[in-house]
């Protein structure tokens, strides 16, 4: 079946995403460890909405930058508990440069799925962007400057990857124009076939001819995903995602392709 939408623009794929990173991420983790893995991936909302989870989160993915061990409520007993560590989880995760003007706390504590998942998001993304920020020559190919990361990570980081696709597939003669966003351009994996070609000819010249012997538009998203992954570059993308255009999920597998050509592109 379709890719179900959860609001906000985050789809089924998107929730089973974030409950597999975070069942990995966590799975050692002293105080929430325990209550790992989440069997159903609904299960998230009511993981996340006590607040230690995404603080444990943040702490994992960008080191020292969650709240002090003292600061938390490890004991939850009622909302007020909850609402306590999900400010504190805003707080810090503002600090740390994350954008959370669409995270409502009462909603995360209320375990609303939108609210939940724009605050998972913004976590899992945040390492992402502080490394594109570092991606000196991709950047440079995309005509965008770092004068601090600070400043980079309140840019428009969609359009940076954007106008990086642009210049990539501008090199394939065959190409023509420049990507416009990161939804419904990326459905038909022309684009993905193009860029994998661009960046990696030996493994990858005759990736269009492959992609149409699948017939399946799953098959196909898949045999992308994989191929991706099979030069190194892996990525928190789903078939699923990319086919029901989830511009998050489009984005974190640009952004792992940029920073995979940083490395080897010529």
């Amino acid at each position: 079946g379709g890719d179900g939408d959860l609001g906000g623009g985050f789809g089924e794929s998107d929730l089973a995403l974030y409950t597999r990173w975070i069942n990995s991420c966590l799975a050692e983790d002293e105080h929430v460890g325990m209550q790992l893995p989440l069997e159903d991936n609904s299960d998230l909302y009511k993981f996340v909405s006590s607040g230690i989870a995404p603080c444990k989160l943040l702490d994992t993915l960008v080191a020292g930058a969650g709240p002090g061990e003292g600061e938390m409520t490890f004991i939850v007993i009622d909302d007020d508990d909850r609402k306590e560590n999900v400010d504190l989880c805003v707080d810090c995760c503002r600090d740390a440069g994350c954008v959370v003007d669409d995270v409502d706390a009462d909603g995360v504590v209320a375990g609303k799925p939108r609210d939940v998942l724009e605050l998972v998001w913004q976590i899992i993304a945040l390492p992402l962007k502080k490394e594109l920020a570092a991606q000196k020559k991709m950047l440079k190919l995309a005509g965008v400057k770092v004068s601090s990361v600070d400043d980079f990570l309140q840019q428009d980081l969609n359009a940076v990857v954007m106008s990086w696709a642009t210049a990539v597939l501008s090199k394939d003669k065959a190409h023509t124009g420049k990507v416009t966003n990161l939804t419904t351009e990326w459905k038909d994996l022309d684009n993905y076939s193009t860029l994998l070609k661009v960046l990696s000819p030996k493994k990858c010249h005759d990736m269009a001819r492959k992609l149409r012997k699948i017939k399946d538009p799953l098959e196909k998203a898949q045999h992308v995903i994989d191929t991706a992954e099979d030069i190194g570059a892996p990525s928190l993308v789903s078939a699923e995602g990319i086919l029901a255009c989830r511009e998050r999920q489009n984005w974190t597998f640009l952004v792992s392709l940029m920073c995979w050509a940083e490395k080897h592109m010529k």
